[in-house]
């Protein structure tokens, strides 16, 4: 079913292309549908698989610069790991709309970065809790990354 607010800018759009006498009258059926199906088209796919190594980079460098920087560190590492996946789901709550728009994409695209960042950093603050060793840790660290 279509948007009625999309409907009503449509009608409004076709209204002034008529008064304009750009279009006749007996085409307004046909060119409201035409238009109503075009805004429903979904993004290209190679949109969202920029969108999605793009998130996959930006959820590697966040990670970096937490670290660096020492904004997670030891101690809050299983915090912070449940942050990040709790903003995943907010994330994922707020992308809401599924009209497949770029916003729709890049909402859902920051839950997935946002989720494998909670993922890795969970995994190594529960990793150093139990005192793991680092090597494997790194197979933790992969699993959480690709699930």
């Amino acid at each position: 079913m279509h948007n009625p607010s999309k409907k009503v800018k449509v009608a409004h759009l076709l209204n002034s292309w008529i008064s304009s006498k750009l279009v006749s009258p007996s085409q307004k059926h046909q060119l409201e549908s035409f238009i109503l199906s075009q805004q429903h088209e979904k993004p290209p796919l190679f949109l969202g698989i920029l969108i999605a190594v793009g998130a996959f980079i930006a959820s590697i460098s966040f990670l970096y610069f937490f670290y660096i920087s020492r904004i997670i560190y030891h101690p809050s590492e299983l915090f912070w790991g449940l942050v990040f996946v709790g903003l995943a789901l907010l994330f994922a709550k707020l992308s809401g709309d599924k009209l497949n728009t770029m916003r729709h994409s890049f909402v859902t695209q920051a839950s997935l970065f946002t989720m494998i960042m909670g993922k890795i950093v969970f995994v190594i603050g529960f990793s150093k809790a139990i005192g793991m060793p680092q090597e494997e840790t790194w197979y933790g660290i992969t699993l959480a990354a690709f699930l």
